[in-house]
């Protein structure tokens, strides 16, 4: 298999796992002091390498998400963790999800603004 096909999918589960979850490779930068202009490029030039960098942290944000789907496509994109799930993953989560939760918040604050400018 044709290694370009084989980035050609990780790139685009890559990109599924992100619209699953609602964030970007900004937003995931963001949160590890990361530049994220050089990740965004290898997920959106079709001609430009995957580093490993961009899969590591997707691993790593991201725990519930199965590498070997990652990596190969074969299986379920998430993991069963009902029976394993420990505590530092759902502070993790819940980490996760107080991040999404200000993100919101600024998004409507700015919506309000740019509302109260127009009239």
């Amino acid at each position: 298999m044709p290694l370009n096909f084989i980035e050609t999918g990780i790139k685009f589960r890559i990109q599924q796992i992100l619209d699953h979850k609602c964030v970007s490779v900004k937003d995931i930068c963001a949160k590890h002091g990361i530049n994220h202009r050089s990740l965004a490029e290898q997920l959106s030039q079709p001609t430009a390498k995957l580093g490993y960098c961009l899969i590591y942290l997707i691993a790593e944000q991201f725990p519930d998400v199965s590498t070997d789907w990652l990596l190969t496509g074969k299986g379920q994109m998430l993991k069963d963790l009902t029976a394993t799930k420990s505590v530092p993953a759902l502070e993790m989560r819940i980490a996760e999800l107080e991040y999404l939760v200000e993100t919101q918040r600024k998004v409507i604050a700015l919506k309000e603004q740019l509302e109260s400018l127009n009239k």
